[in-house]
C-alpha cells in the first residue's frame, strides 16, 4: 500500500472519528434538553397543572368504560385502565428497544464492512460492492469487444466473489484480484503461460484498455471469482451503511431514540401516579360514580 492511499485512508478514519465524537456530542446536548423538558413536566404535572386535561380524559374513559361494563366496580375501571397503560408501555418499549438495536447492528454492520475493505465474508464466498463504473457496460473501444458475455455489473452492486483453483480460471471470466492494498474487480482477457506459470491479463468491460497494473497478475493477486451473484440495491445499502453519512445518520438515530424512550418512560409513570390520585379524588368527591 503506497504512502498516499495510508495517508487517505488516516485522514478519512480519523474525520469518521471526529464527526461521530461532534455525533454523540450533540446527542447528549439533546439528552439533556430532554431530561430538563422531562424534569420540568414531570414537576408541573405533579403540582397539578395537568390536571383539568387528565381530569376530562378520566371522565371520558370511564363513560365508555360503564357504557359497555355497566355492572363492573369503579376499582374494575382502574385496574382496567392501568393493565392496559401497562400493555401500551410494554409494547413502546419492546418497540422502541427493536429500533435502537436494529440501528446498534446496521451501525456495527456498517462499520466493520468499512474495516473489511468493503468486503463481507460469508462461508467460502465474499460479497462486496462495485465502486466504480468499470464493469457497468461493454465499450466498442474495447479489444475483445465481440467476445465479451453480457453480464456487465452495475456501478454499486454488491456481488458473490468465491475463491476457485488456478485451473478453474478462463479467459472473460470476472475476477477481484488486490494490488497495493486495493482490490479490483475486472475481467480476465488474456493468459499467458511459460513454464508452467500462469499470468493474467485483466481490463474492465467499459475501459478501452488494461491499466499498467493489470498486465502479468498472478494467481496469489486474484481473490477470487464472480459466482454470478449480484444486488445493486444491497450495494447501495451498503455503501450508504459505510459511508460517513451513513454511520453518523444511524448513531444519531439510536442514541435519539434511547433518549426520546427513557424521557418517555419518567412522563408515563408520572402522568400514571397522578391519573390514579385524580380517581381517589374524583370517586370521594361524587364526581365519578361507580
Amino acid at each position: 500500500m503506497n504512502t498516499h492511499t495510508v495517508l487517505a485512508d488516516s485522514i478519512s478514519a480519523l474525520s469518521l472519528t471526529i464527526t461521530i465524537l461532534v455525533i454523540v456530542g450533540m446527542a447528549v446536548a439533546f439528552g439533556l434538553l430532554f431530561w430538563l423538558y422531562s424534569l420540568n413536566k414531570k414537576k408541573l404535572i405533579d403540582l397539578g397543572g395537568e390536571d383539568s386535561k387528565l381530569i376530562n380524559t378520566i371522565q371520558n374513559d370511564y363513560n365508555r368504560y360503564k357504557a359497555k361494563n355497566a355492572d363492573v366496580s369503579l376499582n374494575d375501571f382502574i385496574i382496567s385502565k392501568n393493565k392496559k397503560e401497562k400493555i401500551a408501555r410494554i409494547l413502546m418499549d419492546v418497540l422502541s428497544w427493536c429500533l435502537i438495536g436494529f440501528f446498534l447492528i446496521i451501525t456495527i454492520i456498517g462499520l466493520v464492512f468499512r474495516s473489511k475493505g468493503q468486503q463481507i465474508y460469508l462461508g467460502k464466498t465474499t460479497y462486496m460492492t462495485i465502486q466504480t463504473g468499470s464493469m457497468s457496460e461493454k465499450n466498442m473501444a474495447h479489444p475483445y469487444f465481440e467476445q465479451v458475455p453480457n453480464n456487465q455489473i452495475a456501478q454499486y452492486s454488491l456481488i458473490g466473489i468465491k475463491k476457485v483453483a488456478e485451473e478453474d480460471l478462463h479467459s472473460f471470466d470476472i475476477v477481484a484480484f488486490k494490488v497495493n492494498g486495493k482490490v479490483y474487480v475486472h475481467r480476465i482477457i488474456q493468459i499467458l503461460e511459460v513454464n508452467g506459470i500462469r499470468s493474467y491479463t485483466t481490463q474492465g468491460d467499459a475501459n478501452s484498455g488494461s491499466l499498467s497494473f493489470e498486465i502479468g497478475l498472478n494467481y496469489n493477486q486474484i481473490l477470487g471469482k464472480y459466482t454470478g451473484t449480484k444486488s445493486l440495491g444491497m450495494g447501495v445499502f451498503l455503501t450508504y451503511l459505510q459511508s460517513n453519512a451513513g454511520i453518523i445518520a444511524f448513531i444519531f438515530a439510536m442514541l435519539l431514540l434511547f433518549i426520546i424512550d427513557i424521557s418517555e418512560m419518567t412522563l408515563s409513570k408520572s402522568y400514571k401516579k397522578r391519573m390514579n390520585y385524580l380517581i381517589e379524588q374524583l370517586a370521594a368527591g361524587g364526581e365519578i360514580n361507580e
